[in-house]
């Protein structure tokens, strides 16, 4: 019995059979999903769930009378973000060649738009929010994603280029043109892991280091500039150096924190049962929800939480490993960063290892743009690994993800770079 065929409006021919012939007769069979780092990012959500409602509900009763209200909101954005998730994950991670201009011009009109009255939103100092109808949309947290898109799209196409100064300052001003706009929120925090996370895309990429110290060293005086023009950064550096010399001040939040983790000794004081968070520690469902965390399920539920999100960081860095083209490579590459390095700031800071940043706990913390732009990632992550698992059984020579560049890019091996280096050729 002969298979009916078809053929779809990019070229690629579907069989009956359930497999993929692209336009060269090449094919593919449908892969799987790398269903870890899915249940990773479900099981920190849960997580979060559980210490929102742990870490907000005395705050909420007496501020609101209603102990669930975080609870009932962080369910609902988790049902949103499990949505767009699925979203994500069915579309072509191709496909966003083509819109990667668009997300980030959206994405800058949206952190313009903060500082329109009635559309923008000012939260004890800070316009990052945009008032959308019934939500509230952090406009940093779209930024980041839309540049790590337009980024692995911008790297992919110029290649080995990166290595000349005219395409590496490009992306610069790019990257700048951003920052400036998200410091005069303020955000430093938020414009400080943008940095980074475009830094390390550009260091997997092949950026000289050379480029990439001259723009380290030169954003150190900038950094200066922007801690002396603005009081409160310079109390919370001063409250990161010594946070004794001013307990009721700069060092309260990091001394409340302190405390909060080291009451926990090393099974927690059980669930609910945080002292810290009944109005000693602020923010505790949000920027310092690890330290309730940690408060209530000890040194053991600390180091549980920091293996999950290294195990999810694994899983993301192997599906980047595993990639057929240079874009699936450096979209998996920047979302695995962008989440391991705000989750290792966040803890960082929670701890005292680092100063006050203001950057939520991914997947965990309290807040639906956050949830739904991470969850976003996670479904663009889902759909790499579905190509990367497809068994195939003859490439096309006009396969897009083929290899059939005209430059080289090595990517690092398990085992570091140098020896053992993936490369597309």
């Amino acid at each position: 019995m002969r298979s009916t065929s078809s053929r779809d409006n990019r070229g690629i021919r579907k069989s009956g059979a359930g497999s993929v012939h692209f336009g060269g007769g090449g094919e593919v069979s449908a892969g799987r999903p790398d269903y870890a780092i899915w249940l990773m990012a479900f099981l920190l959500t849960c997580i979060g769930i559980i210490m929102v409602f742990s870490a907000s509900g005395n705050f909420s009763y007496r501020r609101l009378a209603d102990s669930t209200y975080f609870l009932k909101r962080e369910v609902l954005w988790t049902l949103i973000a499990l949505f767009v998730m699925a979203v994500a994950a069915v579309c072509d991670y191709r496909y966003y060649r083509k819109i990667a201009w668009l997300l980030l011009a959206t994405s800058f009109v949206m952190l313009i738009l903060v500082f329109v009255p009635k559309i923008g939103v000012e939260i004890k100092g800070a316009r990052r929010w945009l008032h959308l109808g019934f939500l509230d949309v952090h406009t940093g947290e779209v930024a980041k994603l839309a540049l790590v898109i337009f980024f692995a799209v911008y790297l992919s196409e110029i290649k080995e280029k990166i290595r000349q100064w005219k395409y590496f300052l490009i992306g610069v001003g790019v990257l700048a043109l951003f920052g400036l706009v998200i410091l005069s929120q303020p955000d430093f925090g938020m414009m400080m892991l943008l940095f980074a996370i475009v830094m390390t895309m550009m260091l997997v990429a092949g950026a000289r280091l050379l480029h990439l110290g001259t723009l380290f060293l030169g954003l150190i005086p900038l950094a200066i500039i922007a801690i002396h023009k603005a009081p409160y950064r310079m109390h919370r550096i001063l409250g990161f150096v010594n946070p004794d010399a001013d307990p009721q001040g700069s060092g309260f939040q990091i001394l409340q924190s302190q405390i909060a983790i080291v009451s926990g000794g090393l099974f927690g004081q059980g669930l609910g049962m945080s002292r810290q968070k009944r109005f000693f520690l602020p923010e505790q469902y949000t920027d310092f929800i690890f330290s309730v965390f940690v408060e209530e399920s000890g040194f053991i539920g600390m180091i549980f939480l920091i293996a999950v999100f290294i195990y999810l960081g694994y899983r993301g860095v192997n599906i980047a490993l595993k990639s057929e083209d240079r874009l699936g490579m450096y979209l998996a590459f920047g979302i695995t960063f962008s989440i391991f390095f705000q989750a290792f700031v966040n803890m960082g800071v929670a701890v005292g290892l680092l100063p006050i940043t203001g950057l939520t706990l991914p997947f965990v913390s309290f807040g639906g743009s956050s949830l739904t732009v991470t969850y976003v990632g996670i479904g663009i992550l889902l759909n790499i690994s579905v190509r990367n698992n497809a068994k195939r059984k003859k490439r096309a020579p006009d396969d897009p993800a083929g290899g059939g560049w005209n430059g080289r890019a090595h990517i690092p091996s398990r085992c570091g770079w140098g020896a053992g280096a993936r490369t597309f050729s």
